[in-house]
């Protein structure tokens, strides 16, 4: 009976996926029209691509952690050890050396929670309180500190690939 449940669920999560990807692949058409038609291009079109083409992504993150949250903690964690180790970066210092029982606690908690930013936005703010910890998957962060003899912002150092940082 589990077994036929977990078939039932499995198949349930394929299809939404296609669904979704067709979806997708319709509003991205879309909007890409909708930008030509008015004459948006160069950076601002390409951001907004970024971030429609995110953004439709994060509803299938949502029904996934939706549906790991439905099983039962045993078998949430057997599926989640099974399907999220592809997606972590075990180049990354954080992981390097790290047991297989570290690594699947982690993907527990980053379960659905992933983190896309468009150029400029802030993710967290000197001398605020921080409860999140990120790990950049691909792309940079640019970490930026005020002086404070002269109050300037200035760039401090750039963050990539396999890089964390927050609390």
């Amino acid at each position: 009976m589990i077994t036929s449940t977990l078939l039932s669920k499995i198949l349930d999560i394929w299809e939404e996926a296609t669904r979704q990807r067709t979806e997708k692949a319709h509003k991205m058409a879309a909007v890409t029209e909708y930008l030509r038609s008015n004459g948006i291009d160069g950076d601002l079109r390409e951001t907004v691509l970024d971030y429609c083409d995110y953004s439709y992504d994060d509803a299938f993150a949502s029904f996934e952690r939706a549906f790991l949250e439905e099983l039962p903690g045993d078998l949430q964690a057997q599926m989640i050890a099974r399907i999220l180790p592809a997606r972590l970066d075990r180049s990354s210092l954080l992981f390097r050396a790290t047991s297989e029982a570290f690594v699947e606690r982690i993907l527990l908690r980053m379960v659905g929670r992933p983190v896309r930013t468009i150029p400029g936005q802030r993710l967290i703010t000197q001398g605020g309180f921080g409860e999140e910890m990120y790990l950049i998957k691909s792309g940079a962060v640019e970490v930026s500190a005020r002086d404070r003899t002269t109050g300037r912002v200035a760039q401090a150092w750039v963050l990539r690939e396999g890089a964390f940082f927050g609390e």
